[in-house]
């Protein structure tokens, strides 16, 4: 929930300015206000030093590490690993060359530098190396002074003994400053160099969580320092004085930060130009629906907290997107693993292993609902439609069509004339048959299972924006109207499109019923939208009406569901005709490996589309954002994870 903050002053003796505040970093209560002088700015070098080496040694292998050790200097240590780190990277560099001037000096051969200068100072001869493409050769006169030495990487190396300058103008000429066995020599002392360096670096590696305890030292000093430079002085510099923030749940523990010391509180009201942080407190699921909120925005002070709204929402559109139970069941036992691996997970990390548990729950659930299992296409005569809500709707819309004796019931009776001796819902899904490529398709079925699934999309974001809508009435009585406008909407227009609605054949209400209160509804719902806000914005509510056409496109962003649903249960079955089609052997690894690849799709199309219809669709009705989460200063610890 969010909590409402309260603006305090606190004034006291300059004597006792540093205690105040290690004891206000011991409780973590106060956000506190720094004057226009005060700007933290970069981080102090020490800081980003301790950073820059926990850093490094992060790269390094895992080791055993040091649970103390009182005789070594954490700001040496730092300047050890950064120096190893600095010498590290200049090995490095040296090797990269010095293997690249091999490869490039490899294929002229070994031979003394001293020698070929000494041989040309006697007698005047100059020699020279060159190269050529071996493709572009043929295509070129060789000069006679050129003899061939090597083939190497695609080229041709040529040498020439001349005293005369030689025109080779298509060839490259190569020039060298060290032998080969002068490379080679070098390269094995880097290499030597490098591997003490590098052990070195290793062995620092066993002080990594020494170094990380020092940077939260550093880190609780350098916020002490900063928030003391935030406070004005008074008196010739004999009182102190600062202005905090403070959760309104909280006030009653200022006593602990002030107590025994001669300083001074008290509640002020807030200023205009005041920035007002926003204090989240939740704990259990809304905690972990908190994580997601801030991915996109922190509420602003006046919103409603949405992180519980968030969760369960995610969650459920998470599973109709990835719209399969064999994908669950292995998410969840995935999720389940990591949570028995690492027991001693604290904070975000435990919160993430309980989100994924909840998600892979609902993927459970909505894939058994809807009787999708790995993409399998289950008959209708399947048990385990037994238990498969949407092949029961399915049924229960076969027979309203069947009752009516309607356009439907028509259309399917004279494509399979046998249709006309089913007596119920389920005969009549079971004889919408035809074979196709060996296989029985069942017509009906797929179409009718697929109207439901898309009206039922339509459904969720019918109740989703209402249900964002209902929760600012206050704030914006126009949502009354919208409320009424959606629901008429969604009970008229299948009479516009001569449909039957679920609401229809499950009996909650008469096409004729739907169609007479949802066109009274839906414009009656605009009137009062209308009405409503010209009441309460005057003049500014006459753009109210342009607020229609928002909501029908919010709601339509919902087939999305459906869309990507579908998707990924057609990938799961193309997957699975393609493994039965080539064999056993490589068709098993088709169906895992595509299986594998649809559940990284399912992954990244949930949580992208299933965050979206949250943070765009139904904020635009319920949430302001753009707050400041409340940062108190307060006491950085080590994590016992």
């Amino acid at each position: 929930m969010i909590i409402d903050v309260q603006k305090v002053v606190f004034v006291g003796s300059q004597d006792v300015r540093d205690q105040f505040f290690k004891r206000a970093q011991k409780e973590g209560i106060i956000e506190f206000i720094h004057s226009k002088r005060s700007k933290k700015g970069e981080l102090p070098k020490p800081l980003q030093d301790t950073l820059k080496a926990i850093k490094v040694l992060k790269k390094q292998p895992v080791a055993d590490q040091y649970e103390e050790a009182p005789d070594v200097d954490r700001d040496e240590l730092v300047t050890e690993v950064l120096h190893a780190k600095e010498l590290h990277d200049g090995l490095e560099e040296k090797r990269r060359y010095l293997f690249a001037e091999i490869a490039r000096v490899y294929p002229l051969g070994d031979f003394s530098l001293e020698q070929l200068r000494e041989i040309g100072s006697e007698t005047g001869l100059r020699f020279r190396f060159f190269a050529i493409k071996s493709s572009k050769l043929e295509k070129v006169d060789l000069p006679p002074e050129l003899y061939h030495i090597s083939s190497e990487y695609g080229m041709e190396y040529f040498i020439s003994v001349s005293k005369k300058e030689v025109q080779a103008p298509e060839f490259l000429e190569i020039h060298t400053e060290q032998s080969l066995s002068t490379l080679y020599q070098d390269l094995d002392q880097v290499q030597a160099e490098y591997s003490i360096v590098h052990e070195e670096l290793k062995e620092l590696a066993a002080y990594l969580d020494i170094l990380k305890l020092h940077l939260i030292n550093q880190s609780n000093a350098f916020n002490i320092i900063h928030a003391i430079d935030g406070t004005e002085l008074a008196l010739d510099d004999a009182l102190f004085f600062v202005e905090g923030w403070i959760p309104k749940n909280k006030l009653r523990k200022i006593e602990a930060v002030t107590k025994g010391l001669p300083v001074l509180s008290d509640v002020v009201a807030v200023e205009e130009s005041d920035i007002v942080p926003t204090y989240m407190e939740n704990t259990g699921l809304s905690a972990v629906g908190e994580d997601l909120v801030h991915i996109y925005d922190t509420p602003a002070t006046t919103d409603k907290d949405p992180s519980i709204w968030v969760l369960w929402a995610f969650s459920f559109f998470f599973a109709m997107i990835v719209s399969d139970a064999g994908y669950g069941m292995l998410y969840l036992l995935g999720g389940l693993i990591v949570k028995w691996r690492f027991k001693k997970l604290q904070g975000m990390a435990r919160r993430f292993v309980t989100m994924v548990l909840m998600i892979a729950s609902f993927c459970v659930g909505w894939g058994v609902l809807t009787g999708s299992y790995f993409g399998i296409d289950l008959s209708p005569q399947n048990p385990a439609n037994s238990i498969s809500l949407l092949h029961l709707a399915a049924v229960k819309k076969a027979e309203y069509h069947m009752s009516k004796k309607d356009d439907v019931y028509q259309f399917w009776t004279k494509k399979f004339p046998k249709l006309t001796t089913a007596k119920t819902g389920q005969e009549f899904l079971v004889g919408g048959v035809k074979e196709k490529e060996g296989k029985l398709k069942y017509e009906i079925v797929d179409e009718f299972n697929d109207n439901i699934l898309i009206e039922f999309s339509i459904l969720v974001g019918v109740i989703h924006i209402c249900l964002s809508l209902f929760r600012y009435l206050l704030r914006d009585w126009a949502g009354i109207g919208w409320v009424s406008c959606i629901i008429g909407g969604y009970l008229f227009f299948p009479s516009m499109l001569k449909g039957t609605s679920m609401m229809n054949f499950l009996g909650v209400v008469s096409k004729t019923n739907a169609e007479y209160f949802g066109l009274q509804m839906l414009f009656g719902g605009v009137a009062v939208a209308m009405i409503l806000a010209l009441i309460q914005h005057k003049k500014g509510g006459i753009g109210e009406i342009t607020k229609g056409i928002q909501i029908f496109a919010d709601i339509l962003s919902y087939l999305r569901l459906y869309a990507l649903g579908l998707a990924g249960m057609i990938l799961a079955s193309t997957f699975n005709d393609m493994g039965e089609m080539v064999g056993y052997a490589i068709g098993s690894l088709i169906i895992v490996v595509g299986h594998g690849t649809n559940m990284i799709l399912g992954l990244m199309g949930g949580t992208i589309h299933g965050l979206r219809l949250n943070f765009l669709e139904w904020y635009h009705y319920c949430f302001v954002g753009g707050g400041k989460l409340f940062n108190p200063l307060k006491l950085l610890k080590r994590s016992t994870s």
